[in-house]
């Protein structure tokens, strides 16, 4: 028989990606630069003062995307080099055991914005790292489960369980609380900071 055991878990560490982005002309790239460098600091500085540690905080080298752009309409940005811009941007990643605070401190960057940084957030992640002494406990309890079932199946037909012939563990299933989706490869959700993690387990019992 299939047994499930499932117990709730809060996740212990965030990954938050965000960019920062500065556009910019052939002319004028030097000044972007130069703006990129200000808004670095400035990201730093709000990320530092809200509680999120130096060595939690990585900048990733900018990058630069070229832009080509219409002449007649921004004759400036063409020039002698040809109809071109640029847009200059830089990821920023912070890793956490901080959850909440860097949680609300991604929903309130208007300080940043008001600063003129063209800030961005692309995605939260939350992730639960100590499944490992978890996934003991969930088998053991879903194996015991698996027992105290099938003695009420058996004593319905006035028969018992005899030994345990097998036990599979199935992948297991780390699900937003409200899931019941299961997959035959398990899941890993990093979406919610509050979990579920789910053990199956496939048990055969021999009858005497």
């Amino acid at each position: 028989m299939n047994v499930y055991d499932s117990l709730s878990c809060k996740s212990d560490q965030v990954k938050w990606d965000a960019s920062f982005t500065v556009g910019t002309t052939l002319p004028e790239l030097e000044a972007g630069c130069a703006r990129m460098d200000r808004d670095e600091g400035l990201v730093r500085a709000f990320l530092e003062k809200n509680g999120v540690a130096a060595r939690d905080i990585t900048f990733s080298p900018v990058s630069m995307q070229q832009n080509f752009v219409d002449c007649r309409f921004n004759p400036r940005a063409c020039g002698p080099y040809g109809s071109i811009s640029y847009q200059l941007t830089q990821a920023v990643r912070v890793e956490s055991t901080h959850v909440r605070r860097v949680t609300a401190e991604a929903g309130t960057v208007t300080p940043l914005i008001k600063e003129g940084v063209v800030f961005s957030t692309q995605d939260l992640k939350y992730y639960y790292t100590k499944l490992t002494s978890l996934r003991t406990r969930l088998l053991a309890e879903a194996t015991r489960d698996a027992l105290g079932r099938a003695e009420h199946i058996t004593a319905a037909t006035g028969s018992r369980v005899g030994r345990l012939v097998s036990v599979t563990a199935e992948p297991f299933q780390l699900t937003p609380l409200d899931s019941t989706q299961v997959s035959n490869g398990g899941q890993y959700d990093t979406t919610t900071i509050t979990k579920k993690l789910t053990a199956i387990v496939q048990a055969t019992f021999r009858l005497p």
